[in-house]
């Protein structure tokens, strides 16, 4: 059993997001959400514009799509849970396609955040 997943933020690249003179150029940066898992490309999914991965962030209040699942009519999309034992997942369609996370508790590596966060994985 997962006790809980340690998230981190890598940042790709060099990151100057410090006050700058007028004028002067910034440099690209990426801040990544990664855990022992890889990296979380697409936290909030949305299969509308093709944002859909393995690995994904919800807040427990999730739970509550067991008995009231809801639809998004903007993305023409139907989210809901279901559990199965202890096991908690997230469910999410779209135009017929059709992805489930299992989800497990999640915390920041440096404490920040908030401390109520889920991390969903599809399941093995």
């Amino acid at each position: 059993m997962i006790a809980s997943v340690e998230l981190r933020i890598r940042v790709a690249g060099t990151c100057d997001h410090g006050p700058k003179y007028p004028g002067e150029k910034r440099t690209e940066c990426d801040h990544i959400v990664e855990c022992d898992w890889g990296d979380i490309a697409h936290p909030q999914p949305n299969p509308s514009t093709g944002e859909v991965g393995p690995l994904m962030l919800a807040s427990p209040s999730v739970e509550g799509l067991i008995d009231y699942p809801v639809r998004f009519p903007l993305m023409d999309s139907y989210a809901s849970a279901s559990r199965d034992g202890h096991r908690l997942f997230f469910h999410l369609e779209h135009h017929g396609d059709h992805w489930t996370w299992e989800l497990f508790d999640a915390h920041w590596a440096d404490g920040a955040g908030p401390d109520d966060l889920l991390i969903g994985r599809w399941p093995d």
